[in-house]
């Protein structure tokens, strides 16, 4: 019945956005994916002690009056990660995200650490494992930056692997974004994030902060 319920829903939206639908989207507005700390009951958390017996890599994702904090510690050769959770099946897919018309992926961050983080989308697509990754070149730890990522930047990965035939990502098909910290070093981590943001391209790709 829920699984019916979602469908009558994903219907009832679907066809309230073809009758909205604008030919010439403006995207001088940018579109919010997440603020944070609201969005918070909207995230999973995720690490290699998941599956990996004896490991003792810890994570956390807790909202803080600028944001939310994504820390805890990785093991040797362990990682760590939190994305929004997988929209809800139904009979005419899951309800993905549309960002078609915006070029870049805006992210409000302030690092505490030098560890290597990366920013991953995952689409509507026929292999689940597929992950669009960037690498998030953070400049100044302890203060807020505003990092614009070029969709088209993105990099394929399955499973971790660099893809040798790179497809475009589908915009038009977002299902999960998030962030993992992916150096493979043991050690504690701790990154802050405030805002998800899809934005135009009348906007420079390059990092601001304060």
């Amino acid at each position: 019945m829920n699984f019916l319920r979602r469908s009558a829903r994903r219907l009832q939206q679907q066809a309230a956005e073809i009758v909205a639908a604008n030919p010439t989207p403006s995207t001088s507005t940018p579109l919010a994916l997440f603020t944070f700390p609201g969005d918070v009951d909207k995230i999973i958390v995720g690490s290699d002690k998941d599956y990996k017996e004896g490991s003792t890599s810890e994570v956390a994702f807790i909202a803080t009056e600028e944001g939310a904090i994504f820390s805890g510690k990785t093991a040797a050769d362990g990682y760590a990660a939190f994305r929004s959770k997988s929209p809800e099946s139904s009979l005419f897919g899951p309800a993905t995200v549309d960002v078609g018309p915006y070029e870049f992926l805006a992210l409000r961050l302030r690092v505490h650490d030098n560890r290597k983080y990366f920013v991953n989308i995952q689409t509507d697509s026929y292999l689940q494992t597929d992950l669009y990754q960037h690498r998030l070149f953070l400049k100044t730890p302890g203060q807020w930056e505003t990092l614009l990522l070029p969709f088209d930047d993105f990099t394929l990965t399955n499973n971790g692997q660099v893809q040798e035939s790179q497809v475009a990502m589908d915009k038009y098909r977002l299902k999960t974004i998030g962030i993992s910290v992916l150096d493979r070093l043991p050690g504690k981590f701790s990154l802050e994030i405030a805002s998800c943001e899809a934005k135009g391209g009348n906007t420079s790709s390059e990092s601001e902060w304060e």
